[in-house]
């Protein structure tokens, strides 16, 4: 039987997962008292509720210039899966590579029958390592000291959140503005609360749409019916009050709620540009690798659900995920890829060896 790989075993065998073009090149080709070359610098962002399709480039009801900017640089995952469609138990396997089974972070926060992470995440193995580490925004894994340890700066883990999204950005591009004069590589998390913000959606107060080309209504919630759902599906809807509120409502309710959403992606890829700009203009994109992916899905409408909870479509727990390299890039369609791994293919871009 398979079994999620220790730490020790983690830090061993975070082989060659990712190929790194130019860089890889240099490393074969080099003769073997050349002088090492700096590290790759790792950013990775991460939004928060964006399901699989929620992105420009896949479906054109989204606006993402930024995102797409760097799906058409890079590589995009297609079959891209978090282990939970919940905020913590997701967030816990990004940043140990292990499922919530082993981190003991079993849904939310302050919820029932779950913990803090009270173990090691990447951070201290790249602080280890000779990186920089930091992380801006929401953390939402509870604020036990072996769990919170590794970072070099942060606002969102012992220190204060960020008061929103944008000043989350505005620390993260200050921080790659200093970077260029640090000798240590640098790694940056920067974690944006939207689109989870879809949950200040109030159907009573939606604007009527201002534009002809209304968003349109997926084809599973014409098909939808609840008699021959799992009760957990049903009691959501009738019972639970963020799924309440739209279960009695008429298709203008839902394409409202369509709409929310779209703003609420929209929003974060205004953030998302930010950051990607600072990066540039740091002049250290060649030699840092970018990752931007999110933590869990929403169901926008699909089935005639709303927000997340007990149910397990592609909506809720496939999410998008690209990865521009540093040093050369290539596509990579069909494989399937979770959140453990998505983990370890940090560490091999880091390099990380056990000394």
């Amino acid at each position: 039987m398979s079994h999620a790989p220790s730490r020790r075993d983690f830090l061993r065998q975070a082989g060659a997962t990712v190929a790194f073009g130019a860089l890889g090149r240099a490393r074969q080709e080099a003769p073997t008292d050349a002088v090492p070359r700096k590290r790759p610098n790792l950013l990775f962002v991460f939004s928060d509720q964006q399901h699989w399709h929620a992105a420009g480039f896949l479906d054109r009801s989204f606006t993402t210039p930024n995102f797409d900017r760097l799906a058409a640089e890079g590589a995009v995952f297609e079959n891209a899966f978090c282990t939970s469609p919940q905020c913590s138990p997701s967030r816990s396997t990004i940043l140990t590579g292990l499922y919530p089974s082993k981190t003991g972070v079993l849904s939310n926060i302050g919820g029932t029958g779950t913990r803090p992470l009270a173990m090691a995440t990447i951070a201290p193995s790249l602080r280890a390592a000779g990186y920089r580490t930091a992380y801006f925004g929401k953390w939402h894994l509870g604020g036990e000291a072996a769990g919170s340890a590794g970072w070099d700066e942060d606002a969102g883990i012992i220190a204060a959140d960020p008061a929103t999204d944008r000043d989350a950005a505005e620390r993260a591009a200050a921080f790659l503005a200093s970077a260029k004069a640090d000798a240590k590589p640098f790694v940056l998390f920067v974690s944006f609360k939207d689109p989870h913000d879809i949950y200040d959606f109030d159907p009573a107060a939606a604007a009527a749409p201002t534009e002809p080309d209304e968003v349109a209504l997926p084809d599973s919630w014409e098909r939808a019916r609840f008699d021959d759902r799992p009760s957990p599906q049903r009691a959501f809807m009738e019972s639970d009050r963020r799924g309440k509120i739209m279960k009695e409502l008429g298709p203008a309710a839902w394409k409202a709620y369509r709409r929310f959403y779209r703003g609420k992606v929209r929003a974060y890829d205004a953030n998302l540009g930010t950051v990607l700009d600072a990066l540039r203009a740091s002049g250290l994109a060649d030699s840092t690798v970018v990752v931007a992916t999110t933590d869990h899905g929403d169901m926008d409408g699909a089935h005639r659900l709303v927000f997340k909870g007990p149910f397990m479509y592609e909506e809720a727990g496939a999410h998008p995920a690209g990865r521009a390299r540093a040093g050369g890039l290539r596509r990579e369609g069909g494989a399937l890829v979770g959140a453990r791994r998505q983990c370890r293919r940090r560490a091999d871009a880091a390099r990380l060896r056990r000394r």
